[in-house]
């Protein structure tokens, strides 16, 4: 009885041991974990949204290009005259709007699309060394866009020389998309401009012109005392 309990307490004084150091190793591994997903998530999460950023623009892009291809522009704008004399432009905003809706539909399109495939993150990249940039193992991360791409028009009337006026006509689509990395959801947001529609309106030519572009030049036309 005497040779039995010293054994049981060396069993139990080894159970103990073990169960520290499997506690200790558990533990250590815990802070690792940590401390890696510290270190390289926030990277991770800035070139993914980098990089979503880019593509989207990129779809953008492509929709615009996509949607002004072949454009029929025959009777969107018109320069007539009232009875008066009075010259005024006419503006098929309706025809306009629809081309602008049309082409943010496309980029939405195109945008769902490729998120659903996703984008390549080479791992590399994230060490912030050069040698390592575009190298490594690829992380896919898909993207998906939030609600619909808006877009807007501007119109400006600009000088294109004597009695010229170029008239133009702005399209600016705004997006956002999310995409999931390390467990954390994260939005990026863009805006692209793009010239719709433009034309120069044309008027008589004047017997004399003169480009006064400031108070001084016009004072410089004054003759010496």
């Amino acid at each position: 009885m005497e040779q039995e309990q010293p054994r049981a307490i060396r069993k139990h004084g080894a159970f103990r041991r073990i169960r520290l150091v499997s506690g200790i190793v558990l533990l250590t591994i815990m802070i690792l974990i940590i401390i890696i997903d510290a270190a390289f998530s926030s990277p991770i999460r800035k070139l993914a949204g980098e990089t979503v950023l880019q593509r989207s623009v990129e779809l953008i892009n492509l929709a615009v290009l996509n949607g002004l291809k072949d454009a029929d522009r025959t009777g969107v704008t018109e320069l007539q005259t009232d009875p008066t004399g009075n010259s005024f432009l006419y503006v098929d905003a309706v025809r306009l709007n629809r081309e602008a809706g049309n082409i943010a539909l496309e980029a939405q399109r195109l945008i769902r699309e490729c998120g659903a495939m996703g984008v390549e993150l080479p791992i590399g990249s994230i060490t912030g060394l050069s040698m390592l940039t575009g190298s490594g193992a690829k992380l896919r991360v898909s993207f998906t866009p939030t609600g619909s791409v808006q877009p807007s028009l501007k119109a400006t009337f600009s000088s294109a020389g004597v009695n010229q006026t170029e008239y133009c006509v702005y399209l600016t689509l705004k997006a956002s998309a999310q995409f999931v990395v390390a467990g954390k959801v994260s939005e990026v947001e863009m805006s692209q401009t793009a010239l719709l529609f433009e034309t120069v309106i044309v008027g008589k030519v004047p017997d004399a012109y003169t480009n006064i572009d400031s108070v001084d030049d016009a004072l410089n036309l004054l003759p010496q005392a």
